[in-house]
């Protein structure tokens, strides 16, 4: 087997490795409910007020097929309106439970004091927790790792402390560290024949000298 080297490269290659096994949890943490645009649809417009609009011209009113729900404990939650349904030119916060009266009904910003959004707001938390954790763990994988190759030199030592590490390498440091090493044979040194007079010369020589 060939000496690897542990390189920044080399860690930086695991490290990203293991990233990325837990990149699907975290896409799975981060998916909106598809409910939730109804759910919000629902509860900024009231059901009377939803009669009124459904007695009016659909000019009076506009589509937007995503909106940004901003919130101060769980950030900016963007929405799909997979239902193509219509939202008013504006939005009165007396009434839609908004921080603030608004004409821009793609970003709207919830008062989270309205108790109207309390178990939308309990969702959001939850969804929260999920990434926060997936995020931790992906954080505390990456940094074992780290600390293990960091103890080492050379990739083999490595291997052996933890095997599953070679699922962590690339094909093409599997094949630097498979490589077999030819080790070259020593010539072998034939002395001319005339050496053993040097010798015995350079022996006498050292005797005189002590």
């Amino acid at each position: 087997m060939a000496t690897v080297m542990i390189s920044k490269g080399l860690i930086n290659e695991v490290t990203s490795a293991v990233s990325l096994l837990y990149s699907e949890a975290l896409q799975e943490a981060n998916k909106v409910p598809p409910h939730w645009f109804d759910t919000i649809y629902n509860l900024l417009l009231p059901a009377d007020i939803q009669k009124k609009m459904s007695e009016l011209p659909p000019l009076f009113f506009r589509y937007a097929p995503s909106v940004s729900v901003f919130t101060n404990s769980y950030g900016v939650i963007c929405l799909e309106n997979k239902q193509r349904l219509l939202l008013p030119w504006s939005l009165d916060s007396n009434i839609s439970g908004l921080m603030h009266s608004t004409s821009i009904i793609q970003s709207l910003q919830l008062n989270e004091q309205d108790p109207r959004w309390s178990s939308f707001l309990r969702e959001a938390k939850e969804r929260n927790d999920k990434i926060a954790s997936v995020r931790l763990q992906t954080s505390e994988a990456v940094n074992n790792a780290r600390e293990l190759l960091n103890q080492f030199g050379s990739l083999g030592p490595a291997l052996k402390a933890w095997p599953p590490l070679w699922d962590l390498l690339s094909e093409n440091t599997k094949n630097r560290h498979k490589q077999k090493v030819v080790i070259k044979k020593k010539k072998e040194v034939n002395l001319p024949d005339n050496m053993d007079d040097l010798t015995t010369k350079l022996t006498v020589n050292r005797m005189t000298q002590e």
